[in-house]
């Protein structure tokens, strides 16, 4: 009974190999579909993003789609209060550069963006402070994780192909 038992476990095991980069390579920017709940919105955090990393000799936030991700991230792994907060982290950009310069964070150039989110991160409101933080956090982590920045910065190896025996302690 044992060996039947384990025969499926291996066949399982063997036909989920042969399935699983087929799957896999069906993964494109264009398949995945991020919920843009609004033009406006995406819009926004694509500014957003792109302030925090801005384009540079290397690609920014916004050009490797991280705001996409991030509407990707609260649609799917946020609860409903999870993403309430994360619109509302959205929304305190706009709403602090209206009351600042009294035009919208996408009217904004860069200079004024900046300051909108220096004045988020050291607002004595602790819900637009934690909403900076939020975006931030969010920002970083989805640029670190994207194939241009495993690949090209930290240049990660999925297999490294050496062994280095004689390394100083």
């Amino acid at each position: 009974m044992q060996r039947r038992k384990a025969l499926k476990l291996l066949a399982t095991g063997a036909g989920s190999i042969f399935v699983m980069p087929a799957w896999a390579n069906g993964w494109t920017s264009q398949t995945i579909n991020y919920n843009a709940t609004d033009a406006d919105f995406d819009a926004l955090l694509a500014e957003i993003v792109d302030t925090f990393i801005p384009q540079s000799d290397t690609p920014g936030a916004k050009t490797l789609g991280v705001h996409q991700l991030l509407q990707k991230v609260a649609a799917d792994c946020y609860d409903k209060p999870g993403q309430e907060k994360f619109n509302a982290a959205v929304m305190a950009a706009d709403q602090q550069a209206m009351s600042q310069f009294s035009k919208t964070f996408v009217a904004c150039d860069a200079p004024q963006r900046l300051s909108v989110l220096r004045a988020m991160e050291t607002s004595p409101v602790t819900t637009t402070a934690d909403a900076f933080k939020m975006l931030k956090r969010l920002t970083v982590d989805g640029y670190m994780k994207s194939e241009y920045a495993m690949d090209k910065i930290m240049a990660f190896e999925f297999a490294p192909a050496r062994f280095i025996g004689c390394v100083p302690v």
